[in-house]
């Protein structure tokens, strides 16, 4: 069983998940102004991370261009995106591995990518990781520690931004969304 308040603050964040996935369905597109990306909120994010990855004895590493790249956002949303990529893979990396947030362009797309070097998403659970509710681990080893929003969450508010997310992985090599 796990400490009651780490059960509380699984329960307080899946809650908020939930209804952050109901409030974007609802409102659909509400993309505010242009925004700088990269110095100040992937900036942000990395640090807020950096303690929580060198407890776990990870390293977290930011990679963005020189230049600043500009970006139509809703900045609470990429911020939730941006936690919840993290926080699943933080869960799966092991002791001295390496955690990546990248931030690069191609054209007129920001892309945003989090690689960790965890176990890796077998082929079969891949297409399903976006499906509200599913959980690799509860398929893999009937782990049911999470509920299974977070990356239904992140597909619907990169949605809302006109974008995607993809999944690259490999067993034992780890997993990249972008």
């Amino acid at each position: 069983r796990i400490p009651v308040e780490w059960e509380q603050k699984l329960g307080e964040s899946a809650y908020r998940d939930f209804l952050s996935h109901q409030e974007v369905m609802k409102e659909g597109p509400a993309v505010t102004a242009l925004g700088e990306m990269t110095q100040r909120l992937t900036e942000q994010i990395a640090e807020r991370w950096r303690e929580p990855a060198q407890q776990q004895q990870v390293e977290l590493v930011l990679e963005r261009p020189s230049q600043k790249l500009w970006a139509a956002v809703h900045p609470r949303y990429l911020e939730q995106v941006l936690y919840n990529l993290l926080d699943n893979a933080l869960r799966v990396s092991p002791p001295d591995s390496r955690l990546c947030l990248g931030v690069s362009a191609s054209g007129d797309t920001v892309c945003l990518a989090v690689s960790d070097q965890g176990p890796g998403i077998a082929p079969e659970h891949q297409q399903r990781v976006f499906e509200r509710f599913f959980q690799v681990d509860a398929a893999r080893t009937g782990n049911h520690s999470h509920f299974g929003i977070g990356l239904s969450l992140c597909k619907a508010m990169i949605g809302v931004h006109g974008g995607r997310i993809e999944l690259n992985s490999e067993l034992g090599q780890g997993s990249t969304f972008r």
